[in-house]
């Protein structure tokens, strides 16, 4: 009776020092890895650029067995004329996490030398602290590391808005009032080519019927080097020369985005944008639609005198609409009193035209 039971002492002690010797081994807690670059979700293969800000997020099951779960992020690449990806490109750092989390997330960049090559992205894992000695247990992504994928100068896109930078959208053809703050939304590219960038903006104007040529009214200095940049910010224009001079309204208004080298400034790329100045009216279509509109500012209500049908709506700065009224004519009255305090913009549109005012809430 008594070997039974000394073999039955042996075996719990051997599997416990099993257990202990072999912690960092096990199943992997990763069910699936989602990876990022600049918002552009990667799939397995795609290039991704040397320096580039990896964003992570993983979904994971950790047991709950008493174990310590750590995780980490590292990405993998050639280093020192290596070909294989066998280079370890530093790491986001081991994280403990529970049993009740679902989601591993963070972001890395490697900022050290490295080769272009075929590389990995890897999600590890280690229990009890020990690492297990093959990474059988990890989730290795393949990718391939390039050089700046930019190599020349370019304006992508360019929008401009009223009221913030997801506000009303400014078409082209449609006027600006003068001195009024517009909201930019900007793609650029920017080479890796040692030198330094900056963008730059200036429009066209008239001052007693003589164009007065551009102006600097904003500039974006030192904006980054060999990726493609999205900046966004406001610029207010300029309503008088430098002598104090006013602008005037003026149909051949052009906003000028100039995209140039720091030092070199004959190196540039230009993007005009057409509009027509005006004093007082703020986004008003080609096929120009005439309305009257008061009081301004309002408090309570807000008269729209219109003379055909037309479909009329009140957006924030944001660029929602909070109010619409449809197929209306003659003076229409709008309740405005449970409006939060501040700036709206009044649309009226009449088939395909449309115009825009400015008001203001009190």
């Amino acid at each position: 009776m008594k070997r039974p039971l000394l073999k039955l002492l042996l075996i719990a002690l051997v599997s416990a020092f099993s257990s202990q010797l072999f912690a960092g081994e096990g199943p992997s807690v990763f069910t699936s890895v989602t990876y990022s670059v600049d918002g552009n979700v990667l799939t397995e293969g795609d290039d991704v650029v040397i320096g580039s800000t990896i964003n992570y997020v993983a979904q994971v099951t950790i047991p709950d067995d008493g174990n310590t779960y750590e995780l980490d992020f590292w990405p993998l690449g050639p280093k020192n004329g290596d070909e294989n990806p066998v280079g370890w490109l530093g790491a986001a750092g081991w994280q403990s996490v529970s049993n009740t989390i679902t989601e591993f997330s963070g972001s890395f960049t490697f900022t050290g030398s490295q080769d272009a090559g075929a590389g990995v992205l890897r999600m590890a894992q280690r229990v009890n602290g020990v690492a297990p000695a093959i990474w059988t247990d990890a989730i290795d992504f393949s990718i391939n590391w390039v050089e700046s994928s930019v190599t020349v100068l370019a304006i992508n896109s360019v929008e401009y808005r009223y009221g913030d930078v997801n506000g009303v959208t400014i078409n082209s053809g449609e006027n600006i009032e003068i001195g009024s703050d517009i909201y930019y939304n900007i793609n650029v590219d920017v080479p890796d080519d040692g030198n330094t960038y900056e963008i730059i903006l200036m429009h066209k104007a008239t001052i007693n019927g003589t164009n007065y040529l551009w102006p600097q009214f904003h500039k974006i200095e030192s904006i980054g080097i060999g990726t493609s940049l999205e900046l966004t910010g406001v610029a207010t224009t300029l309503a008088s020369n430098g002598a104090g001079d006013p602008f005037i309204a003026d149909p051949g208004g052009i906003i000028r985005l100039r995209l140039r080298d720091v030092v070199n400034t004959s190196t540039y790329k230009d993007n005009d944008f057409a509009f027509a100045w005006s004093a007082t009216v703020t986004g008003i279509n080609n096929n120009e639609l005439n309305f009257g509109l008061y009081p301004n500012p309002a408090k309570s209500v807000v008269n729209v005198v219109i003379e055909d049908v037309s479909n009329i709506s009140i957006f924030n700065v944001s660029g929602s609409e909070v109010k619409t009224v449809n197929q209306v004519s003659g003076q229409v009255t709008i309740p405005v009193s449970d409006l939060a305090k501040g700036i709206y913009f009044v649309k009226v549109t009449e088939g395909s035209s449309s115009s825009i005012r400015k008001i203001l809430v009190e």
